[in-house]
């Protein structure tokens, strides 16, 4: 049975924060649905300043996984706004 892949393209938006444990089974779950379902689509990860190697995690997992398709921006916030 031949399964019709939507064409629209689709983005997710991820939030992570201290999620390391949870990082390799979340994305495999979700790259699965998508690319079961979908003809393109992205994922965006917002790490919110991790400090237990969420990061890394999600570098590792995206390079031996889905073939390192992906890149990493950085921004780093300077804490809470003091007004």
């Amino acid at each position: 049975m031949e399964t019709i892949k939507e064409k629209k393209f689709v983005s997710a938006v991820v939030y992570c924060g201290n999620d390391v444990a949870r990082v390799e089974t979340f994305f495999d779950g979700l790259f699965k649905t998508f690319s079961e379902n979908f003809l393109k689509y992205e994922v965006i990860v917002i790490n919110d300043s991790s400090t237990d190697g969420s990061e890394a995690e999600i570098k590792r997992v995206a390079s031996s996984k889905w073939g390192g398709g992906y890149r990493a921006s950085r921004v780093r916030h300077p804490g809470k706004y003091k007004l």
